[in-house]
């Protein structure tokens, strides 16, 4: 498929969800009613809301050292796909960051 044809499929699948939302039925529901593949559906959804979000990257800054333990223990924080390891003494503002771009994934 080529970009113009995404770009054109995006459009048609924004007035679709736009109605299913404006029904104020449930999306399975909604799908039912007027022949729509509910897996579809997500899918265009989720790549509308790429496309209006963009991207959400942030680079999280190489340290030349190590992270050091100092007798504390790690936290491990699991969210869907991801296992992060968070170091005593981490920067917290670039935690932050990573948590809000995981937040989004």
């Amino acid at each position: 498929m080529t970009t113009e044809e995404t770009l054109q499929k995006l459009e048609e699948w924004k007035v679709l969800i736009d109605s299913a939302g404006s029904s104020g039925k449930p999306v399975q529901e909604w799908c039912k009613e007027n022949g729509i593949n509910t897996r579809n559906f997500y899918y265009w959804r989720k790549k509308l809301r790429e496309k209006e979000e963009g991207s959400q990257f942030y680079e999280v800054p190489d340290n030349e050292q190590p992270a050091v333990r100092s007798g504390g223990q790690d936290l491990i924080l699991k969210y869907k796909q991801f296992s992060l390891v968070i170091p005593e003494g981490v920067d917290t503002a670039a935690l932050e960051k990573v948590i809000m771009v995981l937040s989004h994934a």
